[in-house]
C-alpha cells in the first residue's frame, strides 16, 4: 500500500471505512429487524387488550360479547372471553390462521380480568399469530441484498467523489512544491 500514489490510498481507505459501515448496518438489520418487530406486534396486542378491557368495562355482562366480537373482527384477531359467572367459555372473532405444516407456529396471548358495567368478572385472552412478523421478515430480507447492493454502489461513488476532492488540491501542492525545489 505504500507505493499506492494518495489518490488510490485515499480512494481504498475511504471505501472501506464505508463498506464496513454498510454491511454492518445490514448485519443489524438482518438480525435485529425479527425481535424488533415481533416485540413491536407484542406491545400493540397489550395495547389492543387495555382498550379491550377498558370498553367492555363501559358495557353490561350481554353486551360484552357483542361488543367484543365487532372489536376482534375489525382487529383481525381472537379473543376468548370466560364468564365466571356461568362457566361460558366464547370464542370471538376469526379462527387463528395457523399452517398445520409449519414447525414454527407461534402465537402472542395477552390475559386480562374485566368488570363489566353490571359488576360481573370475566377472563378475557387476547390472542394473535406472529404470521404477520414472518411475512414482513420474508418481505425485509428479499430487498436486504439490493439494499445492500445500492448501499455498496453508493459508497464506491461517493468514495472516488471524495479521494478526488481530497487528493486533487494535495497533488497540486506537491507539485508547486517539487518546482520550488527544483529552482
Amino acid at each position: 500500500m505504500r507505493k499506492l500514489k494518495l489518490f488510490p490510498k485515499i480512494f481504498i481507505y475511504t471505501l472501506s471505512i464505508l463498506g464496513t459501515l454498510v454491511v454492518i448496518a445490514h448485519l443489524f438489520l438482518y438480525f435485529a429487524f425479527p425481535h424488533f418487530y415481533l416485540q413491536e406486534r407484542q406491545q400493540e396486542l397489550s395495547r389492543k387488550a387495555d382498550i379491550l378491557v377498558e370498553s367492555l368495562s363501559q358495557v353490561d355482562e350481554q353486551g360484552a360479547a357483542s361488543a367484543l366480537q365487532v372489536y376482534a373482527k375489525n382487529e383481525g384477531i381472537t379473543a376468548y372471553l370466560k364468564k365466571e359467572s356461568t362457566g361460558e367459555n366464547l370464542q370471538l372473532g376469526t379462527e387463528l390462521p395457523i399452517d398445520e405444516n409449519s414447525s414454527q407456529n407461534s402465537v402472542i396471548i395477552e390475559d386480562r380480568q374485566v368488570t363489566t358495567k353490571d359488576g360481573k368478572q370475566m377472563q378475557l385472552q387476547v390472542v394473535t399469530t406472529t404470521e404477520s412478523v414472518k411475512q414482513a421478515t420474508k418481505v425485509t430480507f428479499s430487498y436486504l441484498p439490493l439494499s445492500l447492493a445500492i448501499s455498496i454502489v453508493t459508497a464506491v461513488i461517493f468514495s472516488y467523489i471524495y479521494a478526488r476532492k481530497l487528493s486533487k488540491p494535495l497533488m497540486q501542492m506537491s507539485r508547486v512544491t517539487q518546482k520550488m525545489m527544483e529552482l
